[in-house]
């Protein structure tokens, strides 16, 4: 039997690329694979989602009408952020929709 390794060299889709701001969620990645979005599992004090209101528990479905059907697809999104940029976030709480609006924080 032969194994044979390749590497390749650029970013795969499902790799996670260098982002430029953070919401400040810790999401559950067990719930993240399910494609309907990616469930806040925490959300750390004085970030972004925390000033915006987002509570554990919320699933995130869109970042400016950007559907987020996953962890890989969140983190795309939210890579094409920097400081100061506002943002639409749509998400579910209790089965039902909501749209907050909010703004990265800045260094």
């Amino acid at each position: 039997m032969v194994i044979t390794l390749c590497c390749v060299s650029g970013a795969l889709p499902a790799q996670q690329p260098k982002t430029n701001v953070t919401l400040g969620i810790k999401p559950d990645y067990w719930y993240t694979t399910s494609g309907d979005g990616v469930r806040v599992n925490d959300v750390l004090p004085g970030q972004t989602a925390a000033q915006a209101g987002i509570k554990a528990g919320d699933i995130i479905t869109a970042l400016d009408k950007k559907n987020i059907k996953n962890i890989f697809a969140y983190k795309d999104v939210l890579g094409t952020y920097h400081a100061g940029d506002s943002v639409v976030i749509t998400l579910l709480r209790d089965k039902k929709p909501m749209v907050i609006r909010t703004r990265f924080a800045k260094d």
